[in-house]
Order: C-alpha cells, then structure tokens, then sequence
C-alpha cells in the first residue's frame, strides 16, 4: 500500500477513536467540574465562525457557565445564552437576509405612496437633513432597523427576561460610549438591544441610544474581554478569537474595506494584551479564515465561517475533553440551557414611546394590536413595517414591558430622524437622442416633515433646464388614522413642445402654465390612494422656432379630476416583481374658467415577472379625449427611449394615444462584480407598438406601428443610466442616452 495512503488511513482511525472517547467514556459530573466561561470575540462575519465553535462544544458535552462576547461574539453568544439549540441557529442564521439588514429603506410595497411618489419625481436624488442649526447626515450609513427587526426574532427565546444572570447561561455584551471612550458592560435590559448596541460599528451602523448614553461597538476598547468573564468567577476561560483581515494592498479596495482594516488595527494591541492573561488552563481557539478569504462582511457565507469554528475547536481536542461531562450530566445542563419560545401572550395594554412631533393616536391608529388580545408579533411587525415606511422615524421597534400593577404588554417606540425633521433632495435627468432633442433637468426640492402633530408636510420644488418649474404643495394628512387628506399646491411650469411634419421637426413651441388648485384624497393602503380636487390657471404659447402654422396665443384652465392609484412596484430603476396602475377622468370645463370644454381618460399599468437574473416588463398605455376637441397644449405624444423607440420625443402627437410594451432585460453583473464600475449591470431590449390618432374612429390594430431598441444599463449612485438603440417602421432610428426614472 502506497505510504501516503497508509498515513491518511491512520489519521483517519485516530480522529474517529479521539471523537468516540468523549462520547461513551470521558466525562465529569456536575459537583466536580470548574466554573466555564466562553469568551467571543468581535470581527463582523467572521465573528460567525463562532457557530461552530459552540456547535463542537456540545458534540463533546462541554458545558458553558458564562459567556461575555463583543460585537457578532455578542450577537451569537447572546442567542446561545438565550436558549438556542446551535444546530437549529445556524440554521436560522443561513436563512436570515443579511442584505436586507443592513439596509434601511423599507421594501417600497410598505413605504407611503407619497414616498414612493418622490422616487419618481427626483429619481436620482442626494438626501440632506436640514435643522435650524445647519445641515445634517445620519449617525451612521446604516440606521439598523431591519437588523433590529432579525435580532428580535432571535431574540424572542429571552422575551421577560431584564437581567442576564437570570438567562439560561449568564451573559454580558461588551460596548462603548461614544462620547468618552468609556467600555460599557450591558448586563440587563433588553437583550436585542444589548446585541445590537454590541455591533454598533462607528460610522457604519448607527449608535444605540442607552441611558443617555450613544453607545457603539464594544470591540473598540475590549474586543475580547477575558477580563470580565475572570470578573465574572470563571475558571476556566475559552477564549474564541476570529481575528483581523490582515488585507493586502489589493484587498483594500473599497471604502468599508479600508474602515474595517483600520478599526482592526486599533483593536488588536488591546486584545494581544488581554489573550497574554489567559492561563495555562485557559483555551485559546482561533479559527483560520484567512484561508478561505472570509471578511467581515461576507455575511452570506455562514458555512464555511461555522465549519473553520469547528476545525479549530477540535485542533483543542485534548484541552476540551478534560472539561467535558459525563453524559447523565451533560443531559441534565442541556435540558436547563435550551428554552423554548414563549407561548403567545395576552398583553394588557398597548403604549406608544413616542419620541417625535406626532400625535401618539396617529401611530397608534395604526397598529391592529389590541390590549386582550393574543399577541400577534407578525402582524405588529407588519404595523410597525408600514410606520417606518411613512419616511418620518431613524426607528420604530417594541417591546414587552411590565408597569407598575405588574401588567405585561406591549410598548411601541417610534424615534423621529436624527438628521431631520427637513430635508434637501437633488435629483437630475437627461434624455438626449444625439440628433435635435437633447433634454436635461436638475432639480433641487425641500421637505419639510412634521409640520404639526397629525404629520403635515411642505414640498417645494425647484428645476432648472428644458423643463423648468417651481412647484409648492402644503400636505395634509386628517382623520383617525390620518388617511385623508388635503393638498393646497401652485405649479409653475414650462415646456419645450416640438413640432414635426413628415418626420422633420420644423418648429419649436415653448408652453408656460401657472396652475393652482385643491387636492382631497384618501389613502386605502399604503398601495393604493384615490384622489380628486380642482385645478385653475393660465397659459402661454410662445413659437421659438417658427412654421407656418404656430402661432402666438394664451389660454386659461380650469380642471376637476379624480385618479385612482396603485403602486406595488418593487423597484422604480430596475422593477423585478410587482405592479402599478392609474385610472384618472379629467374634465376642463368654462364653469371653472376654461377656454376649452373637453374630458379625457388615461389608464396606465406596468408589471414586472423574474426568474433569476432575467426580467420581463409588460405596459399598456392608453389616454383619450372622450368629449370636446384636445387643445394643442394637451395633446398626447409617443416617441423617444421606449416610447415607440426609434421615433423622435414627441414626434407622434393626437388626441388618442395607446402603446403596449414588452422590455425584457438580463442581470449580467451584480454590485461589486464585474460590471461596468462594479455597478449592477444589464442587457435587453424592447418591443413596442402603439399609434396616436386625430378622430378616436381611426384607431385600431392594424393601424399600430411597431418599433424595438437594444439597451445596456446600470444601476448608477446617480440614478439609471441606459445607453440604448432604437428602431422603428419607416427606417426610423435613434441611439439614445438617458440618465434618471424610466419606469
């Protein structure tokens, strides 16, 4: 037999004969064994090979009296302590949406439609908190509050539980206060909040607020505190320690990259100092992860992370069987360690902390939990979902929390924006043909949110370029729930309408409004909103590039609508699932001061299907003048990036208007892969066919024309960025550039 083989075939006998010995013949009782603390350290995803660790401590039955862990050490030593099976966590951990929890904007199903309205109107925009005393950013890139969301689930093994000595395993979470650089030890309290006090990584998630005190990672001062767990009577410590990235040059290639880097060599002189204190009795256990290039943000490769714990573990093999328990032991300290989730409670009242300018019956309208009634954690988190959503608060979580007659329920607390309650938004668009039509827009708007206690907004708007406006509209919410409202605006606004004959523009038009008017509607869900009100104003139009036929003229108008709105669109930039819809009757009419009498119709619908990377859009448009004749002001228009592609913007005008589309496009790079810049990337191309008709008699099917365009796009900081190709009937074509909101 060849000598190598020989040798793998004995290690492989010795690791099995090593692993059957802890499990049928070491083992101490209960009465003789020494008091053990396990130490985790922090280290972002590494920290998750932490896992593994406690997973091969139970296979050879080696209690843990104590835990004391920083950062992810916290978050993992926390759940263990709790109660938690670690097969059954590191199941749960493999299942959690790491990328949804460490990202704050709301899934755009639950956010407000006025929100979402927003994205469409600045598509591309930079955010800015404005106060009386200067502008403001948040505390940190990430607020947290779908990583507090994931940490409560978690954390639900602990719900009535204040200290930590009084959990299945004593615990403390290791943190800092941010003004003095003081470490501070959490050992009660809520135990999600002490976890994700923890972690609290400076710049990059947001601080905890605690007592008065902001409090953040803890690894900043003790990211391996073997001293406390000594304070805390043990006798033996297992010290797990993930360790730092030691990045080269080429690893340094991002901003978070750099940050983490720096904060590891800031922590690691204090832990080499507190790991010199470890006795000879004590076990050091430090996974390898630079070999399989884990960093600490890799949160989606739990496996491997947990399977490195392991390997680590039982290269202590010897160390760790010594501590090990007999069997009947072993049993009898498992069976006190794990806990099972509450059953649901019954809370006896519901309470707001609210800590912003709105009025508590505003919140509280909103949330379906009642006092008497069984507990309902999803639907609560749905409520609390649909809060966030409103745009208003940096966090909206609750709590189980018993009063003074010894009550239990629930207690709801909403923090307004700390960079809030104003706002300054930039956006910019860009349309440009490379032929005559080249169009561009910037626009900066200001928020103002929390107006009174029922939520009250002012939006004003100002955009320079081929489309200037300013705009300004007071809103206000009313009723119980504040689902009514009532909307004063002014809009001024002027446009460059182009005139075509035969497919050559010969002329150009320059149409300038001034409106004012009243809006009343009411919010269904935060999907769908109905709305009416009154629109009165007047108009120029003033020929820039004069043909025969303009001519100089004003006008006045006079409006009453009522629209139907419905957006489930996941996403406005790049939509991979979801739907939105409008249905909207407009009448102009004398009574209201109108030159012209007419009524009008437009529907509207926009749905997206995946399947993996690959995505298909269906639209259908549709808007008809229904009665009276169409102003040449009003009339509608195809033409342009995937409005009947390969036409010029604006080249087909009519008083009836239908166009269906199909644009399928492909996700050929993720964020930070190899796309252009490491930006998601994408390829595709359309298929549209539509018309615009004179008399409504004309229009039918075989009257549709037809057209199609190849794109390539990506997913820019500034907003979408197609570079696309059009092409129509006629030999129409157009290469198209364009930057901002297309669906």
């Amino acid at each position: 037999m060849d000598a190598s083989i020989s040798r793998r075939v004995l290690s492989f006998t010795l690791s099995v004969l090593l692993l059957w010995i802890p499990l049928h013949a070491v083992g101490q009782s209960a009465d003789e064994r020494p008091t053990i603390a396990l130490v985790l350290s922090g280290g972002g995803a590494k920290g998750l090979a932490h896992l593994g660790v406690i997973r091969e401590l139970e296979n050879l039955r080696v209690p843990v009296d104590i835990i004391v862990g920083t950062s992810m050490g916290a978050i993992v030593g926390g759940l263990y302590a709790a109660g938690w099976d670690p097969v059954e966590l590191e199941g749960e951990v493999i299942r959690m949406d790491w990328g949804r929890a460490f990202i704050d904007t709301p899934d755009r199903e639950v956010r407000a439609l006025r929100r979402r309205q927003e994205d469409r109107d600045l598509p591309d925009q930079i955010t800015i908190g404005v106060r009386r005393d200067g502008v403001a950013f948040p505390r940190g890139l990430v607020q947290g509050q779908y990583l507090m969301v994931g940490l409560r689930q978690f954390a639900r093994r602990a719900e009535g539980i204040e200290d930590f000595d009084a959990l299945p395993i004593r615990y403390r979470a290791m943190a800092v206060d941010l003004h003095t650089g003081e470490p501070v030890l959490l050992a009660d309290g809520d135990l999600s909040t002490a976890m994700r006090a923890s972690m609290a990584i400076p710049g990059l998630i947001n601080p905890v607020e605690r007592d008065g005190r902001l409090l953040v990672d803890g690894g900043l001062v003790n990211n391996i505190p073997v001293d406390v767990a000594r304070e805390m009577g043990a006798d033996i410590i297992i010290a797990v320690d993930v360790g730092a990235d030691a990045l080269g040059a080429d690893g340094l290639d991002n901003p978070l990259a750099v940050m983490n880097q720096a904060l590891d060599i800031m922590m690691r002189r204090r832990s080499e100092e507190l790991l010199a204190t470890l006795g000879p009795n004590d076990i050091l256990i430090e996974p390898d992860l630079t070999g399989i290039a884990i960093s600490a943000v890799d949160f989606l490769r739990v496996r491997e992370a947990s399977v490195a714990g392991t390997l680590a573990a039982r290269a202590h093999l010897a160390q760790l069987l010594a501590l090990a328990m007999d069997e009947e032991a072993y049993a009898a300290w498992q069976l006190g360690q794990r806990r099972p989730l509450i059953t649901p409670e019954v809370p006896a009242f519901v309470r707001i902390d609210n800590q912003s300018s709105l009025s508590d019956q505003l919140l509280l309208g909103r949330i379906r939990q009642q006092p008497g009634t069984p507990l309902d954690r999803d639907a609560l988190e749905e409520d609390l979902n649909i809060l966030y959503g409103m745009g208003y608060f940096e966090r909206v979580d609750y709590r189980l929390e018993e009063n003074e007659a010894g009550e239990r329920g629930v207690v709801v607390t909403a923090v307004s924006r700390s960079w809030g309650p104003n706002y300054l938004r930039l956006g910019l668009t860009l349309e440009d043909d490379f032929r005559a039509n080249a169009n561009y827009l910037a626009t900066v708007s200001y928020l103002m949110t929390e107006v009174n206690a029922m939520g009250a907004e002012w939006r004003s708007d100002v955009a320079i370029g081929d489309r200037p406006r300013l705009f300004s509209e007071f809103w206000q919410p009313f009723g119980p729930q504040g689902r009514f409202l009532a909307a004063p605006r002014v809009d001024i606004q002027r446009e460059r309408v182009p005139v075509f004959e035969d497919g050559d523009q010969v002329g150009e038009t320059r149409v300038s409004r001034q409106r004012g008017g009243l809006h009343l509607g009411y919010e269904i869900s935060p999907t769908t909103e109905v709305r009416t009100g009154i629109e009165i104003g007047r108009g120029q139009s003033r020929p820039r590039v004069l043909a025969p036929e303009l001519e100089r003229f004003d006008f006045t108008s006079g409006e009453v609508f009522l629209r139907l709105t419905r957006d489930r669109l996941d996403n406005p930039r790049f939509p991979t699932r979801g739907y939105t819809a409008s249905l909207l009757w407009l009448a102009s009419d004398a009574a209201l001061g109108a030159d012209e009498r007419y009524q009008r119709v437009d529907a509207n619908w926009l749905g997206a299907w995946t399947l993996g990377d690959n995505t298909l859009l269906t639209g259908l448009r549709f808007g008809s003048f229904i009665s009276g004749d169409a102003p040449v002001y009003d009339l509608y228009s195809l033409g342009g990036f995937l409005n009947l592609s390969g036409f010029q913007q604006g080249e087909l005008t009519g008083a009836h208007r239908g166009l269906g589309q199909a644009i399928y496009y492909r996700r050929i790079a993720g964020a930070g892969e190899d796309g252009l810049f490491g930006l998601p990337t994408y390829v595709g191309l359309s298929a549209e066919a539509g018309n615009v008709w004179e008399d409504r008699s004309d229009a039918a099917f075989d009257d549709l024309v037809y057209s199609g365009s190849l794109l390539f796009a990506v997913d820019a900081p500034i907003g979408a960025v197609y570079l696309a190709y059009g092409r129509a009937e006629r030999r129409r074509g157009n290469l198209y550039l364009f930057l901002g909101q297309r669906f």
